[in-house]
């Protein structure tokens, strides 16, 4: 048993006095909509192609039990893109300093190292 639209004799759906559709309890041995889904979120056979979309993958978190939004899908493309930018500027500041070190330069070893452990030091640029 379903809940499914009401259908006339002639097969059509049946409205109810403020224009909406009369939905019963109808055996049925096909996949059906699940209709407590389509009521908590406002959608119809009327509704727009958006509002449907909506419903299945929300534009934004309205609440922190929203699994998978276009606005979480965003955040996490733009934070991949920021860490591989961030990669490609490390490595890239690696070769060149790497480049140095074929010069014998100790001090751009040194500055090699500091940037490795995380630490900036002023001091060897003054020297160089």
């Amino acid at each position: 048993m379903a809940l499914l639209p009401k259908k006339d004799s002639n097969g059509r759906m049946v409205y109810g006095r403020r224009g909406e559709f009369i939905y019963e309890l109808q055996p049925t041995t096909e996949t059906v909509v699940n209709i407590d889904f389509v009521k908590e979120h406002d959608l119809g056979p009327l509704s727009s192609p958006a509002d449907w979309f909506e419903a299945f993958v929300p534009f934004f978190n309205q609440n922190n039990n929203t699994r998978f939004s276009i606005e979480k899908m965003t955040e996490f493309t733009n934070k991949k893109l920021y860490l591989k930018t961030q990669v490609q500027l490390f490595i890239e500041t690696i070769k060149n300093h790497l480049a140095l070190l074929k010069q014998d330069s100790f001090l751009h070893f040194i500055y090699l190292m500091d940037l490795v452990q995380g630490q900036t030091l002023n001091s060897y640029s003054k020297h160089s």
